[in-house]
């Protein structure tokens, strides 16, 4: 079954350009230096299904024509990656039922105070609000079916904080990335388009360098990988030049085909 990725936003946690920075990346004019917070959409089977729903959502889904979202995967609780569950909520309340969200069990207590506000009058452990239906993913691996096609899910931590990598057919999308066992290249294993975090070209604290990408990769062995959660310390154009075949960096609006 054919598929499509859209990439929403491929920046840091701050974005690109950052405010106040007047560094040569941040006052570029190639659009492919403008970076919203990292997220995607898949469209698969006329469903559009989330991954993470960053502060930058509400741009996103205006620049994209985003008028409906079937499900949304969190792959963790950082400012960056859920701040635009608001948002969601309108398209929600629009549908007129709650819409599915998919997180990590140990994240649930976490969500459910930082969206306090969703929650009054709601007294029932596993529901988030009347505009989402959780779906808590207990294990640190495993499967869901989801719609007409199966869900895979793995972790992995970054300072400490688990995060959930998700794969559906051919497509891994593998954020926030930095502590790993070796299992991750089971889970892994086949994946023809693999989607990995690279804040810089040197490894950063949370976050993967060039030198870590290239021995996933080399592991992996994916057809393409792209690179996302950017920070204004990469020049798009520059930068590509130095990547090894078969890496790239992604960019805000970027459209990928794939196989479920």
């Amino acid at each position: 079954m054919k598929a499509e990725l859209i990439v929403l936003g491929t920046g840091s946690s701050v974005g690109v350009p950052v405010v106040g920075c007047q560094c040569p990346v941040c006052k570029s004019n190639d659009p492919k230096n403008k970076r919203l917070r990292p997220s995607v959409v898949l469209k698969i089977s006329g469903k559009n299904i989330l991954i993470d729903a960053g502060p930058d959502f509400r741009e996103q889904a205006l620049r994209e024509n985003i008028t409906d979202v079937a499900a949304v995967l969190l792959t963790h609780l950082h400012f960056d990656h859920i701040m635009g569950m608001d948002d969601l909520k309108t398209l929600s309340h629009q549908k007129g039922h709650p819409m599915d969200c998919y997180l990590a069990e140990s994240h649930y207590d976490e969500f459910k105070t930082r969206f306090y506000y969703l929650f009054e009058g709601v007294n029932s452990v596993k529901t988030l609000s009347q505009f989402f239906t959780p779906h808590l993913l207990e294990e640190d691996s495993g499967s869901r079916a989801i719609f007409d096609f199966t869900l895979h899910y793995f972790s992995y931590f970054q300072k400490g904080v688990k995060v959930n990598g998700f794969r559906i057919g051919d497509l891994s999308y593998v954020t926030d990335l930095k502590d790993f066992s070796n299992k991750i290249f089971e889970e892994l294993k086949g994946t023809k388009i693999l989607f990995l975090n690279m804040l810089r070209l040197e490894a950063a604290l949370g976050h993967l360098g060039l030198e870590d990408v290239v021995e996933i990769v080399e592991k992996v062995r994916p057809e393409k990988c792209y690179l996302t959660h950017i920070s204004h310390a990469v020049d798009h154009q520059n930068v590509s030049k130095l990547l090894p075949k078969g890496i790239f960096l992604a960019y805000d609006g970027m459209k990928l085909a794939f196989e479920v």
